[in-house]
């Protein structure tokens, strides 16, 4: 944790850029497998310590952000809906 904040690889790794690396070196069959000595060969940018957690802070604060608007628009839906039903009621 001194060298790589581990939020900060797993983010990384979900990226587009990095899925698709780590399908280029995988051995597709049914299963998508990769090797060790290929998972060895990605490199990893390893910013300092505090630059990885602000983007981690960055990232969750974003992540919040969009929960907090699915909250806001489900709730939405559900008044737009009674409201719709309401009309077609009265």
């Amino acid at each position: 944790k001194t060298i790589i904040n581990p939020k900060y690889l797993l983010y990384l790794l979900r990226t587009s850029d990095y899925r698709t690396k780590v399908i280029a070196l995988s051995n597709k069959s049914n299963i998508t497998n990769i090797s060790q000595d290929n998972l060895k060969s990605l490199k990893i940018p390893v910013p300092p310590i505090d630059i990885q957690n602000n983007i981690v802070a960055q990232i969750e604060h974003q992540l919040k952000l969009i929960n907090s608007n699915k909250e806001i628009i489900n709730l939405f839906e559900v008044r737009i809906e009674s409201l719709i039903n309401n009309l077609w009621t009265k």
